[in-house]
């Protein structure tokens, strides 16, 4: 199976070495401007930040797909508490890939805009004004 990652499992971010057996396939963007990246502060503490999709945006997100077995499988939708703050859900890309990735169910909260960027140096993702 097919997975397209956009935040922290990317290359070079923190939790990438979930994916360090996985094929790497391509960078891609969704196809559909249906989506709006927010960020949130890690519930595992610390100064960490993640970002989460939702479907009701009107952007495109960037970001990578692999090819992963089901083992992977596993620990990503461990990561990610599947069912529960996301949703393994379709995509569409750019790379005509059928690929699957983790949609956020998570509580809004107020004040988040889709202006974020990665901080290599802090290892955050923060607002842009």
């Amino acid at each position: 199976m097919y997975v397209f990652v956009y935040g922290t499992l990317k290359k070079g971010y923190r939790n990438a070495h979930l994916l360090e057996t996985a094929e790497f396939i391509c960078a891609a963007q969704t196809t559909d401007s249906v989506y709006r990246m927010l960020v949130f502060p890690s519930k595992a503490g610390g100064e960490y930040t993640y970002p989460a999709v939702f479907n009701d945006g009107v952007g495109n997100i960037t970001g990578e797909v692999y090819k992963i077995t089901d083992d992977i499988l596993i620990k990503l939708d461990d990561l990610e508490d599947e069912g529960k703050r996301y949703l393994r859900r379709p995509v569409k890309l750019d790379c005509d890939i059928d690929a699957e990735f983790y949609l956020s169910i998570e509580f809004e909260k107020p004040g988040h805009n889709q202006n974020i960027k990665y901080d290599e140096k802090t290892k955050r993702y923060t607002y842009v004004e």
